[in-house]
C-alpha cells in the first residue's frame, strides 16, 4: 500500500510513499541498533 505526498502549494501529487507497519519499524530499529553497535558511531567524537 502507498499514500500520496501532496505539494501544498500546487496540490499536485509529487510522490507516492510506501506505508510501513510495526514489522517494518521493528526491522529498521534493529538495523539501526546493529549499525550503532558494530559500526564507527560509538568511536566518533561529538565535534
Amino acid at each position: 500500500r502507498v499514500f500520496d505526498t501532496i505539494d501544498p502549494r500546487t496540490e499536485e501529487v509529487i510522490a507516492q510513499i510506501a506505508e510501513g507497519d510495526k514489522a517494518d519499524v521493528d526491522l529498521a530499529v534493529k538495523a539501526a541498533r546493529a549499525a550503532f553497535d558494530h559500526g564507527p558511531w560509538p568511536q566518533m567524537s561529538g565535534s
